[in-house]
């Protein structure tokens, strides 16, 4: 009887995961559009952003496990790990990013990174508008 909740669970954390990874791989190709760099297949999108996320994810896993330790050892508060981390893995978010596009689609660097600049102010302009809203909503209760 306990199984079936967690098979649901499980389904809707697949599903968010699923409709997560659509959206990167549409936001890959609109950032390749808005670059003026070629548009690889859908085929090769889904692996460009596969790899990039599962690279990406073990890397600054990494970064940030060390920052945290490091933080931990000198007594700094915890919150200020995450903050440091972001910092520090953005450079190497944005070097392995840019390289291997670069490299799995047969392009110069210079157009991985403009692909990868594009893609992060799209990110950040949807980041924004959701935090108006917010903003908004909470203004406008008051």
């Amino acid at each position: 009887m306990k199984l079936v909740p967690l098979l649901i669970t499980l389904a809707i954390i697949a599903f968010a995961m699923l409709v997560y990874f659509i959206t990167e791989v549409m936001l890959f190709r609109l950032s390749c559009g808005f670059a003026r760099v070629p548009r690889p297949t859908l085929t090769r999108s889904i692996i460009v952003v596969f790899t990039l996320l599962l690279t990406v994810f073990v890397i600054e896993g990494a970064i940030g496990a060390i920052v945290r330790a490091a933080h931990q050892a000198g007594g700094f508060p915890l919150w200020e790990a995450g903050l440091v981390a972001f910092f520090i893995g953005l450079p190497f978010h944005m070097m392995i990013c840019s390289m291997l596009h670069a490299r799995m689609t047969q392009q110069r660097i210079s157009d991985g990174l403009a692909v990868w600049f594009v893609e992060k102010t799209i990110k950040l302009a949807i980041g924004l508008i959701a935090i108006s809203f917010f903003a908004l909503i909470v203004f406008a209760k008051r």
